[in-house]
């Protein structure tokens, strides 16, 4: 349950600077991602069995507290998910202000929630290559962005002149618990 998305990176990047930001992007997955996924990856080659941590908690510490992981991961996905259509729909405000308000905010909302069901109901393989597809469009802009910054550059910024910008105050922990 660490996939937030990119939301509160403008925050990061205004309470760290750029150069903190960018070491914190990436140390953070090393320090807080890769020793889950080591775990989940040893666990789920150990016992090869649909279910997941309420499995592997079941088989460790007996039927009670395989329930309450259960019970707790469900409860965390349905906050986790809940903050995606608000999230879209506060986005989608930005460039649409009539969109994000009044009854509109509940319609472009729920119909967020109605298309990522009927998306799911499709299936497995329609979500993946679906999830590829949005990858490469969200992807795509900051490649074009890149390749044209460059061009008109003499060379890419130093990391010196890129920590100069932007550090008047640090929030360092501020920047870390939105890096994580």
């Amino acid at each position: 349950m660490v996939a937030g998305g990119p939301f509160g990176l403008e925050d990061l990047v205004h309470a760290s600077g750029y150069r903190n930001a960018v070491l914190l992007l990436l140390i953070t997955p090393v320090l807080w991602s890769f020793p889950v996924t080591l775990m989940v990856s040893e666990l789920s080659a150990a016992i090869p069995e649909d279910g997941g941590y309420y499995v592997w908690v079941r088989r460790a510490m007996g039927p009670f507290w395989g329930f309450q992981e259960a019970w707790l991961s469900f409860a965390a996905s349905i906050f986790d998910m809940a903050i995606y259509p608000t999230l879209f729909v506060l986005y989608l405000g930005q460039l649409i202000p009539a969109a994000a308000q009044g009854r509109m905010y509940i319609i472009v909302g729920v119909a967020v929630i109605a298309v990522a069901a009927l998306w799911n109901i499709a299936g497995v393989r329609a979500v993946g290559g679906g999830s590829l597809l949005l990858m490469i469009a969200l992807l795509a802009p900051f490649l074009v962005l890149t390749i044209v910054v460059y061009g008109r550059s003499t060379g890419w910024p130093t990391a010196a002149g890129l920590a100069r910008v932007g550090t008047s105050s640090l929030d360092l922990l501020g920047a870390i618990s939105v890096g994580m």
